[in-house]
C-alpha cells in the first residue's frame, strides 16, 4: 500500500471538513477527546454526510468490521475506505492504533442509526504516524451478521383462550335431603356458594381481553411504542446535530403515544418516561447540549427545548444548575447546621452567665450598702429603753 502525501495536491485541502473523534474508554464512562482529523482522500461523503463530531462507542472483533469486502449481504462492497490525518497536534493517534493492533480490535462509532465509522487494527502503511485508515458505511442494513442493526421483532400472535367451562347445575335435592334439618340446609347452601365463587369474574375478564387481542392482531404494546419513540428522538437529535440550527423543540403529546393501547399498557406510558427518553437522547448525542422543559398549559402535552452549546437562555441554565443534593452534601449541610446550633447555644449560655454574674454582683453591693448603713446609724433610745430591751431591771425603780 502506498502512502497519501500526494493527495493534498489533487484537491482543495482547505475546504475539507474537520471531524472531532471522541472515545469511550470503558462501558458507562464519559467520552474523551481522541483527535481532530481531516481526510487525505478526495471523498465526497466526508464533507457531505459526516457530522462534525463522532463518538467511538465500543470495540469489536467481528468479521463485519475488519473484513469489509466480504461483509456485504448482496455481494457488493458497501464500505468507503480512506485515510485521514490528525490536525490537532496532540499526537494521540499512534498510541490508539498501537492499542488496536496489540489486541486485534476494531473501534466503531455510529453517527446515525444506519451509518458507522470504523477504525480497524489492520492499517495501511502510512507516511506519517498521525495518519489513520478508516472505513465508512452509510447503510448498515446491507451488512450481514452486523449486531448494530436493530432487527424488527414481529408482534407475538396471541393464542386463543379456551372458553371457561360451563357451570354444571347442582342436582336437585332428594326428599331425604329435605328432611336433614336446619343444619343440613345451611351446609348445603355454603357448599353451593363455594362452587359459584370458583367461577368469579376474573377469568371472564382475561378471556375477554384475549378475545379482543385476537380480533385486533395489529394492536401495539407499550414496549413497541417506547422503542418507536426512542428511535424517533435519536433521529431528530442526529439531524439537529448535523444542521446549522441552534435550537430544537421536541413536542410530547401523551394522548398520541397512548393511542391504540389497552388500559394496562397505557399505565406504562407516562409523561415522565417520555421526558426521560428525550433528555437521554439529547445527552447521548452531545453532553454539552442543554435540555429545558418549557411551561405548558396542558397536563398531557409538553415541549422540551434543546439548545446547542453557548445558545441556551438564562432560565434554562438556572434550572440545569439546580443540582439535587447527594447524601454527602446532605450530611455536610447537616453538620454545618449542627455546628451553628452549638455555637449559638454556647453564645446564649455565655450571655446568661454574664447576666447572672452581674445580678449577683449587684445584689452583693446592695447588701454591703445596707450593712454599712446599719453600722453607722445613731442609737436614739434612752438608757431605760436599752435596759428594758436587754431584760435588765430599771435603775429608777432600784433607787427608790
Amino acid at each position: 500500500a502506498t502512502s497519501h502525501p500526494i493527495a493534498f495536491s489533487s484537491f482543495d485541502c482547505e475546504n475539507m471538513k474537520q471531524v472531532q473523534l471522541s472515545l469511550i474508554p470503558a462501558p458507562g464512562a464519559k467520552p474523551e477527546f481522541l483527535a481532530t482529523v481531516e481526510a487525505l482522500d478526495d471523498v465526497d461523503e466526508w464533507n457531505a454526510q459526516l457530522p462534525s463530531k463522532i463518538i467511538l462507542e465500543g470495540y469489536t472483533r467481528d468479521p463485519w468490521a475488519w473484513k469489509p469486502a466480504a461483509a456485504a449481504a448482496d455481494g457488493k462492497n458497501v464500505w468507503v475506505e480512506l485515510v485521514c490525518v490528525s490536525v490537532d497536534g496532540r499526537n494521540k493517534l499512534p498510541g490508539f492504533i498501537k492499542y488496536l493492533k496489540e489486541r486485534q480490535k476494531c473501534a466503531f462509532g455510529r453517527f446515525s442509526p444506519t451509518t458507522a465509522f470504523v477504525v480497524s487494527y489492520i492499517q495501511k502503511k502510512a507516511a506519517s504516524s498521525n495518519e489513520m485508515s478508516v472505513r465508512l458505511c452509510f447503510d448498515l442494513n446491507k451488512l450481514s451478521n452486523c449486531p448494530l442493526i436493530k432487527k424488527k421483532v414481529d408482534a407475538p400472535v396471541p393464542r386463543p383462550v379456551a372458553p371457561a367451562p360451563a357451570i354444571k347445575p347442582a342436582p336437585a335435592a332428594s326428599s331425604s335431603r329435605k328432611k336433614s334439618g336446619i343444619l343440613g340446609n345451611l351446609l348445603g347452601a355454603q357448599k353451593s356458594i363455594n362452587k359459584h365463587m370458583e367461577h368469579s369474574a376474573k377469568p371472564k375478564k382475561s378471556a375477554a381481553a384475549a378475545a379482543a387481542a385476537v380480533a385486533d392482531p395489529n394492536m401495539r404494546t407499550a414496549q413497541q411504542v417506547l422503542s418507536e419513540f426512542r428511535q424517533k428522538m435519536e433521529q431528530e437529535m442526529l439531524d439537529f446535530d448535523s444542521c446549522g440550527e441552534v435550537e430544537l423543540k421536541a413536542k410530547i403529546v401523551l394522548s398520541e403515544s397512548q393511542k391504540g393501547l389497552n388500559d394496562e399498557d397505557k399505565a406504562r406510558i407516562t409523561m415522565d418516561v417520555l421526558k426521560y427518553i428525550v433528555f437521554e437522547a439529547a445527552e447521548e448525542c452531545n453532553e454539552e447540549w442543554i435540555a429545558h422543559k418549557e411551561p405548558s398549559e396542558f397536563m398531557d402535552e409538553c415541549v422540551i427545548a434543546v439548545y446547542k452549546e453557548g445558545h441556551a437562555p438564562d432560565e434554562a441554565l438556572e434550572e440545569v444548575n439546580r443540582v439535587e443534593l447527594t447524601e454527602d452534601m446532605r450530611g455536610e449541610q447537616f453538620a454545618m447546621q449542627e455546628a451553628g446550633r452549638k455555637k449559638q447555644a454556647n453564645q446564649e449560655a455565655k450571655i446568661d452567665q454574664e447576666r447572672f454574674k452581674q445580678a449577683h454582683e449587684q445584689e452583693a453591693d446592695e447588701i454591703a450598702e445596707i450593712a454599712a448603713l446599719n453600722s453607722n446609724k445613731r442609737d436614739r433610745r434612752t438608757i431605760e429603753e436599752i435596759q428594758r430591751d436587754l431584760g435588765q431591771p430599771d435603775i429608777k425603780k432600784i433607787k427608790q
